[in-house]
């Protein structure tokens, strides 16, 4: 039989390299969790969206809205 590209050896040595060691663990971590609040930001943008357009519009033209109705000294 030809030899697998792709062994659950080789597989079970990858896993235990990298969880079971603190350092590569703790990096992967770091990794995890900044992949995680990627994909969990675009979510957020995906659903709300517009929502959060509609609100940093109003809110960046306030100011302007509010200049023009004061008085000019």
């Amino acid at each position: 039989m030809a030899d697998k590209f792709l062994s659950l050896e080789k597989v079970k040595e990858v896993w235990h390299t990298q969880v079971h060691d603190e350092q590569n663990w703790a990096l992967n971590k770091k990794l995890l969790r900044a992949f995680g609040l990627f994909v969990g930001s675009i979510i957020v943008f995906r659903n709300f969206g517009d929502q959060m357009a509609r609100i940093f519009h109003q809110a960046t033209m306030m100011p302007m809205i509010s200049s023009r109705l004061s008085p000019v000294i």
